[in-house]
């Protein structure tokens, strides 16, 4: 049910952004029964893709040089090939042929699955339910309708309000010890004080886009998007 699921979410997605499926997906003339049918058509086009598209490729390495050092930024350097392993070792292995990334160490495989196996039984069978709601986010300023972060993620406080606490409490000073950025430091990088969604991209495409968007959110309501796409 979930699976069918999924696919009817995606299908309607894919409709509301206007893709064609005609002369990608297989079934895409006759049509699907349900959103099995489409995921699994969806899957099958996905694979082949992969092959065909998933090669060596310097572009995508250079990403893959510069998030690695990201990840393992707080991990002590006699421990960071390691980390990197770690790391390496959750992707495919197409991914890490087209990142242009090495075969991980098997004791770091080892480590990774072992480590998933028990976290899973502990979620499934001794986790309890939360007690209060987590938010990652702040709710958005009632003048600006700007988001922040509660915390920030590692060594990069993109969208963390540089309050007392953030700036000068005990983990800030670990942070500062160790060399780390603090909420409030580079502002025009890190913008301490949120964003909006029209925001999210590169720099140079910031505030970009939204009159389209605001028409796309129109012509969405207008139709019925609500509705079974089958």
């Amino acid at each position: 049910m979930e699976y069918c699921a999924y696919g009817v979410f995606w299908k309607s997605v894919g409709d509301a952004m206007g893709i064609e499926y005609k002369g990608l997906l297989a079934n895409a003339e006759s049509g699907w029964r349900d959103g099995t049918e489409f995921i699994d058509d969806v899957a099958a086009w996905a694979q082949s893709y992969e092959v065909q598209a998933m090669k060596p490729s310097l572009i995508c390495a250079k990403p893959a040089e510069a998030l690695i050092p990201m990840i393992t930024y707080w991990v002590p350097w006699f421990a960071k090939p390691f980390a990197a392993d770690i790391a390496i070792s959750l992707l495919g292995g197409r991914v890490r042929e087209a990142f242009m990334l090495p075969e991980p160490d098997i004791a770091a495989v080892a480590t990774v699955y072992s480590l998933l196996v028990i976290r899973r039984f502990v979620l499934r069978h001794l986790a309890l339910p939360r007690f209060f709601e987590f938010k990652r986010l702040r709710d958005p300023d009632p003048k600006t309708g700007r988001m922040t972060q509660w915390v920030p993620y590692g060594n990069y406080p993109f969208y963390t309000q540089p309050t007392i606490w953030n700036r000068w409490g005990p983990v800030a000073w670990a942070k500062w010890l160790y060399g780390g950025k603090l909420p409030g430091d580079n502002p025009e990088e890190y913008m301490p004080q949120g964003y909006l969604f029209t925001d999210i991209g590169p720099k140079s495409r910031m505030g970009l886009g939204i009159e389209e968007m605001e028409n796309d959110v129109e012509r969405i309501k207008a139709s019925k998007w609500a509705g079974c796409p089958f």
